[in-house]
């Protein structure tokens, strides 16, 4: 797999001033993923694209102006298509050593599932549209839970790297929920302690 990520940084930190920005790429991506022709840099944008959203949007409210959730509504289609159609030949690319991508992929996946496609549907989409997008997630949340145990085999007891891997690979985990628990804290995921009141004694 290519080498592109960059290490975490105080400018990888979100803030509701990023909003704009990370929209306005996230339908951009959506836009321009290529579907009928394999193309892993666009494919790879589109997946950091989600992310990112993903994570932003679990940390800010986020709010669409109508032409914005009306771009996404037609955007949306074309990025699904495009994910599911090279998922396969994608996925290939990712050795041990892209660890790090590996999770990122899953979290992106886990985003647009749970947060991207319920948005995309309360926007009225056709019959038509919506039953193809169900299909073609469910295709995604199959390739999710592959990916889900690679990374447990890939993993020590820690829930961390048992071998060599790119570290430059590693993202910002700002805005990640608990529940993306391939990662771990050690990592950057933020753990809510527990309070005493859920001590079984």
């Amino acid at each position: 797999m290519a080498e592109s990520s960059s290490p975490p940084s105080e400018a990888s930190v979100l803030t509701a001033e990023k909003g704009f920005e990370i929209k306005e790429n996230l339908l951009k991506n959506l836009g321009t993923a290529s579907v009928g022709n394999f193309d892993f840099y666009k494919l790879k944008d589109l997946i950091t694209a989600i992310y990112d959203y993903g994570r932003f949007h679990n940390k800010f409210p986020v709010e669409w102006t109508k032409e914005e959730a009306q771009k996404f509504k037609e955007a949306f289609p074309n990025g699904i298509r495009a994910l599911e159609e090279n998922l396969e030949q994608f996925s290939k690319s990712f050795q041990q050593e892209n660890y790090f991508s590996v999770k990122l992929f899953v979290s992106a996946l886990t985003f647009l599932i749970d947060d991207l496609f319920e948005q995309f549907k309360k926007l009225d989409p056709t019959p038509e549209v919506l039953t193809e997008m169900e299909k073609l997630i469910y295709q995604l949340k199959g390739e999710k839970y592959v990916k889900i145990s690679q990374i447990q085999i890939w993993s020590n007891d820690e829930g961390t790297a048992r071998d060599f891997c790119y570290e430059h690979e590693m993202p910002s985990l700002d805005g990640v929920p608990e529940s993306h628990n391939w990662w771990v804290e050690c990592e950057g995921l933020k753990i809510t302690p527990k309070s005493d009141s859920d001590d079984d004694f």
